[in-house]
């Protein structure tokens, strides 16, 4: 198998696996940050109210950071897609602006599974102290 075909062979096969990943990460950091709501309405329900503490806010921003990682993901990706077959294709003339040399699609991919990890692990803790505090307010 020469270049030509393995590159085809990737664009084709392999670079829609990562796409389609990086879109269940935006769909699941999406989803978490809809949890923030559900969280206080089917488990804290009458302990009290949510309190919007450090922990919540840090993770909703890294779920935001996780969802625009995993577009910027997505839009390179297609974009070095599309430049790789021109350039099998011998088109030299066609140049895609705003996708740098070095922000390879690996480097959001990696990003984004950073934060989303991240933003999850705060969303936990921020849970988990909600329910503290509402046990100890209805104890005390």
């Amino acid at each position: 198998m020469d270049e030509s075909e393995l590159a085809v062979r990737f664009t084709k096969e392999v670079m829609p696996l990562y796409i389609d990943s990086a879109r269940a990460f935006a769909q699941l950091s999406a989803g978490a940050l809809a949890l923030t709501i559900a969280f206080k309405e089917k488990v804290l329900g009458e302990i009290g109210r949510m309190r919007i503490n450090v922990l919540l806010i840090t993770s909703w921003l890294c779920f935001l950071v996780a969802i625009g990682a995993s577009a910027y993901y997505q839009w390179v990706a297609v974009r070095l897609i599309e430049q790789s077959l021109h350039d099998l294709a011998g088109d030299e003339t066609l140049h895609f602006p705003l996708t740098v040399a070095w922000m390879w699609p690996g480097y959001a991919y990696g990003v984004m599974v950073i934060f989303f990890f991240v933003g999850s692990l705060l969303l936990i803790l921020a849970c988990a102290s909600q329910l503290l505090l509402g046990k100890s307010s209805k104890t005390g």
